[in-house]
Protein backbone atom coordinates (compact mmCIF):
# COMPACT_ATOMS: atom_id res chain seq x y z
CA UNK A 1 0.00 0.00 0.00
CA UNK A 2 0.97 3.65 0.26
CA UNK A 3 0.95 6.67 -2.04
CA UNK A 4 3.27 7.43 -4.93
CA UNK A 5 3.69 10.23 -7.44
CA UNK A 6 3.64 9.39 -11.14
CA UNK A 7 4.29 11.97 -13.88
CA UNK A 8 1.86 11.93 -16.82
CA UNK A 9 3.77 11.28 -20.06
CA UNK A 10 3.78 13.96 -22.73
CA UNK A 11 1.03 13.80 -25.34
CA UNK A 12 -1.58 12.01 -23.23
CA UNK A 13 -5.05 13.37 -22.60
CA UNK A 14 -7.75 12.62 -20.05
CA UNK A 15 -8.94 9.01 -20.31
CA UNK A 16 -5.71 7.69 -21.90
CA UNK A 17 -3.89 4.85 -20.11
CA UNK A 18 -0.19 4.14 -19.73
CA UNK A 19 2.01 1.56 -18.00
CA UNK A 20 4.43 2.11 -15.14
CA UNK A 21 7.15 -0.21 -13.90
CA UNK A 22 7.15 -0.82 -10.17
CA UNK A 23 9.95 -2.35 -8.16
CA UNK A 24 11.76 -2.44 -4.88
CA UNK A 25 15.31 -1.22 -4.23
CA UNK A 26 17.52 -1.33 -7.32
CA UNK A 27 14.52 -2.19 -9.47
CA UNK A 28 14.01 -5.59 -7.84
CA UNK A 29 10.28 -6.43 -7.78
CA UNK A 30 8.94 -6.55 -4.23
CA UNK A 31 8.04 -10.03 -3.10
CA UNK A 32 8.51 -12.73 -0.48
CA UNK A 33 12.30 -12.65 -0.88
CA UNK A 34 12.61 -8.97 0.03
CA UNK A 35 14.61 -8.72 3.27
CA UNK A 36 13.28 -7.41 6.56
CA UNK A 37 15.11 -6.38 9.73
CA UNK A 38 14.10 -8.19 12.92
CA UNK A 39 15.24 -7.44 16.49
CA UNK A 40 15.88 -10.52 18.63
CA UNK A 41 16.36 -10.68 22.40
CA UNK A 42 18.68 -13.44 23.61
CA UNK A 43 16.47 -15.78 25.70
CA UNK A 44 17.34 -16.97 29.20
CA UNK A 45 19.86 -19.82 29.15
CA UNK A 46 21.04 -19.20 25.57
CA UNK A 47 24.79 -19.03 24.89
CA UNK A 48 26.88 -17.51 22.06
CA UNK A 49 26.87 -19.78 19.02
CA UNK A 50 23.66 -21.52 20.03
CA UNK A 51 21.15 -21.68 17.17
CA UNK A 52 17.73 -20.20 17.99
CA UNK A 53 14.54 -21.08 16.15
CA UNK A 54 12.40 -17.97 15.90
CA UNK A 55 9.08 -16.92 14.38
CA UNK A 56 9.25 -13.77 12.26
CA UNK A 57 6.97 -11.83 9.91
CA UNK A 58 7.88 -14.22 7.10
CA UNK A 59 7.63 -17.43 9.10
CA UNK A 60 10.03 -19.60 11.07
CA UNK A 61 13.78 -19.02 10.76
CA UNK A 62 16.99 -19.96 12.58
CA UNK A 63 19.77 -17.67 13.74
CA UNK A 64 22.88 -18.21 15.93
CA UNK A 65 23.47 -16.08 19.05
CA UNK A 66 26.37 -13.69 18.26
CA UNK A 67 29.56 -13.86 20.32
CA UNK A 68 29.75 -11.65 23.38
CA UNK A 69 26.00 -11.48 23.98
CA UNK A 70 24.22 -12.67 27.11
CA UNK A 71 20.54 -13.35 27.93
CA UNK A 72 18.53 -10.14 27.73
CA UNK A 73 20.81 -8.53 25.12
CA UNK A 74 19.28 -7.63 21.77
CA UNK A 75 20.63 -7.85 18.23
CA UNK A 76 19.31 -7.24 14.73
CA UNK A 77 19.20 -9.78 11.93
CA UNK A 78 18.09 -9.35 8.33
CA UNK A 79 15.82 -12.14 7.10
CA UNK A 80 14.18 -12.89 3.79
CA UNK A 81 11.16 -14.90 2.77
CA UNK A 82 11.24 -18.36 1.21
CA UNK A 83 12.86 -18.87 -2.17
CA UNK A 84 10.71 -20.14 -5.06
CA UNK A 85 12.06 -23.64 -4.37
CA UNK A 86 11.10 -23.38 -0.70
CA UNK A 87 7.65 -22.06 -1.63
CA UNK A 88 7.12 -25.12 -3.82
CA UNK A 89 8.19 -27.37 -0.96
CA UNK A 90 5.76 -25.62 1.41
CA UNK A 91 2.98 -26.01 -1.15
CA UNK A 92 3.84 -29.69 -1.62
CA UNK A 93 3.71 -30.37 2.13
CA UNK A 94 0.38 -28.58 2.43
CA UNK A 95 -1.09 -30.72 -0.34
CA UNK A 96 0.23 -33.89 1.30
CA UNK A 97 -1.10 -32.86 4.72
CA UNK A 98 -4.52 -32.13 3.27
CA UNK A 99 -4.60 -35.48 1.45
CA UNK A 100 -3.82 -37.35 4.68
CA UNK A 101 -6.45 -35.37 6.56
CA UNK A 102 -9.05 -35.99 3.86
CA UNK A 103 -8.40 -39.72 3.93
CA UNK A 104 -9.00 -39.79 7.69
CA UNK A 105 -12.05 -37.52 7.37
CA UNK A 106 -13.61 -39.72 4.70
CA UNK A 107 -12.93 -42.67 7.00
CA UNK A 108 -15.20 -41.06 9.60
CA UNK A 109 -12.69 -39.47 11.99
CA UNK A 110 -14.54 -36.45 13.48
CA UNK A 111 -11.36 -34.58 14.45
CA UNK A 112 -9.99 -34.97 10.91
CA UNK A 113 -13.35 -33.82 9.55
CA UNK A 114 -13.13 -30.67 11.63
CA UNK A 115 -9.51 -30.08 10.56
CA UNK A 116 -10.45 -30.58 6.91
CA UNK A 117 -13.25 -28.07 7.35
CA UNK A 118 -10.76 -25.50 8.65
CA UNK A 119 -8.36 -26.28 5.79
CA UNK A 120 -11.17 -25.74 3.30
CA UNK A 121 -12.14 -22.43 4.90
CA UNK A 122 -8.53 -21.19 4.67
CA UNK A 123 -7.64 -22.72 1.29
CA UNK A 124 -4.88 -24.80 2.86
CA UNK A 125 -3.54 -27.34 0.39
CA UNK A 126 -5.66 -26.02 -2.48
CA UNK A 127 -4.90 -22.31 -2.67
CA UNK A 128 -8.62 -21.49 -2.83
CA UNK A 129 -11.02 -20.96 0.06
CA UNK A 130 -14.12 -23.15 -0.13
CA UNK A 131 -16.67 -22.28 2.59
CA UNK A 132 -19.22 -24.79 1.28
CA UNK A 133 -16.69 -27.61 1.57
CA UNK A 134 -15.82 -26.33 5.03
CA UNK A 135 -19.47 -26.36 6.05
CA UNK A 136 -19.85 -29.94 4.79
CA UNK A 137 -17.03 -31.21 7.01
CA UNK A 138 -18.05 -29.16 10.05
CA UNK A 139 -21.53 -30.66 9.77
CA UNK A 140 -20.06 -34.17 9.53
CA UNK A 141 -17.84 -33.56 12.55
CA UNK A 142 -20.63 -31.96 14.58
CA UNK A 143 -22.97 -34.85 13.76
CA UNK A 144 -20.55 -37.10 15.66
CA UNK A 145 -20.46 -34.72 18.60
CA UNK A 146 -16.88 -33.48 18.20
CA UNK A 147 -16.77 -30.22 20.25
CA UNK A 148 -14.62 -28.20 17.82
CA UNK A 149 -16.79 -29.30 14.92
CA UNK A 150 -19.92 -28.22 16.81
CA UNK A 151 -18.32 -24.87 17.70
CA UNK A 152 -17.14 -24.19 14.14
CA UNK A 153 -20.58 -25.01 12.82
CA UNK A 154 -21.90 -22.43 15.26
CA UNK A 155 -19.52 -19.86 13.81
CA UNK A 156 -20.80 -20.66 10.32
CA UNK A 157 -24.37 -19.86 11.44
CA UNK A 158 -23.25 -16.80 13.39
CA UNK A 159 -21.45 -15.28 10.38
CA UNK A 160 -23.71 -16.61 7.62
CA UNK A 161 -20.91 -18.39 5.76
CA UNK A 162 -21.34 -20.78 2.82
CA UNK A 163 -24.74 -19.39 1.91
CA UNK A 164 -26.24 -20.03 5.35
CA UNK A 165 -28.73 -17.50 6.64
CA UNK A 166 -27.36 -15.81 9.76
CA UNK A 167 -28.99 -17.46 12.75
CA UNK A 168 -27.78 -16.22 16.13
CA UNK A 169 -30.16 -18.48 18.02
CA UNK A 170 -28.86 -21.59 16.25
CA UNK A 171 -25.28 -20.40 16.76
CA UNK A 172 -25.79 -19.97 20.51
CA UNK A 173 -27.36 -23.44 20.76
CA UNK A 174 -24.30 -24.94 19.07
CA UNK A 175 -21.90 -22.96 21.26
CA UNK A 176 -23.73 -24.21 24.35
CA UNK A 177 -23.61 -27.77 23.04
CA UNK A 178 -19.86 -27.49 22.42
CA UNK A 179 -19.28 -26.06 25.90
CA UNK A 180 -21.36 -28.82 27.46
CA UNK A 181 -19.27 -31.48 25.71
CA UNK A 182 -15.99 -29.88 26.74
CA UNK A 183 -16.90 -28.88 30.30
CA UNK A 184 -19.32 -31.70 31.02
CA UNK A 185 -22.02 -29.37 32.31
CA UNK A 186 -25.56 -28.75 31.09
CA UNK A 187 -27.20 -25.52 30.02
CA UNK A 188 -28.84 -24.78 33.37
CA UNK A 189 -25.56 -25.27 35.21
CA UNK A 190 -23.81 -22.93 32.79
CA UNK A 191 -26.50 -20.33 33.44
CA UNK A 192 -25.97 -20.62 37.21
CA UNK A 193 -22.23 -20.21 36.75
CA UNK A 194 -22.70 -17.17 34.53
CA UNK A 195 -25.10 -15.59 37.02
CA UNK A 196 -22.61 -16.29 39.80
CA UNK A 197 -19.80 -14.71 37.84
CA UNK A 198 -21.94 -11.64 37.12
CA UNK A 199 -22.89 -11.34 40.81
CA UNK A 200 -19.25 -11.58 41.87
CA UNK A 201 -18.33 -8.88 39.38
CA UNK A 202 -21.13 -6.61 40.56
CA UNK A 203 -20.30 -7.14 44.24
CA UNK A 204 -16.62 -6.43 43.68
CA UNK A 205 -17.36 -3.09 42.02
Amino acid sequence: GGKMAVPIPEGLKAGDTFKIKMGGPDGVPPGPQQAQMVTIEVPEGAKPGQVLTMNGPMGEFQVPVPEGLKPGDKFNVRISGPTPEQQEEIKKKAIEARAMCQKAAEGGNPEAQCDLGEMSMNGYGTGEKDPKEGLKWFQASAAQGFPNGVYNLGLMYQNGHAGLKKDSKKAVELFEEAAEKVLGINKSTMLVLLVGICCDCCCSC
